[in-house]
């Protein structure tokens, strides 16, 4: 599920950008800025990065494990509320800085003005996607400089985003209530 609200925000992102600018590639790539051998992938030169940073689970979302179906006395685990967090990088040659931050700008316009994906605002959402919310998180740079480290790159003009309320629905029914019956009274027996 997450490849799929990755992949939503990556190809909204990219037609906002080729809607501004005239480019016969897209812009946009949801990839990492280093690969596991810790080179730069050729491939992700010269484009806006989209990559995951950390994946929590949503607490306050939830009030219950379990929530009840009224009309069938089904119990069936709640959705599972997530956020997750993810850079919004512009992985370009430096020679190409100035154009870096022109996409990057365009990155965080579209995604400022586009907070909310759901299925108002996106008609085929991929199912079990009920609705994402892109908040921009304030970093200060000592944490800019450790997550950089952490992934084991160099810094890139960036952006940290939280995305919340991932849901992905159980279709696991995990017990069937029986509904109690009123008791019958016995008069005179």
């Amino acid at each position: 599920m997450l490849d799929k609200a990755l992949n939503l925000i990556a190809t909204r992102l990219n037609a906002y950008i080729l809607n501004r600018v005239d480019l016969d590639e897209d812009i946009v790539q949801l990839a990492s800025p280093v690969s596991p051998d810790g080179v730069s992938p050729i491939e992700a030169n010269d484009k806006i990065l989209i990559f995951l940073a950390n994946i929590a689970k949503d607490t306050l979302a939830h009030s219950t494990r379990f929530k009840t179906i009224e009309a069938g006395g089904l119990r069936v685990e709640e959705p599972l509320h997530l956020n997750f967090y993810l850079f919004v990088a512009a992985n370009f040659h430096a020679s190409r800085y100035g154009e870096a931050l022109t996409f990057l700008s365009y990155a965080i316009q579209h995604l400022h003005e586009n907070p909310v994906v759901d299925r108002r605002t996106v008609a085929d959402l991929p199912p079990g996607l009920d609705r994402l919310i892109v908040d921009i998180q304030n970093t200060d740079i000592n944490e800019s400089t450790n997550l950089w480290g952490v992934l084991g790159g160099k810094y890139l003009p960036s952006v940290f985003y939280k995305v919340r309320l991932i849901t992905l629905r159980s279709e696991s029914v995990v017990s069937r209530i029986n509904p109690a019956s009123a008791p019958e009274p016995t008069f005179g027996q």
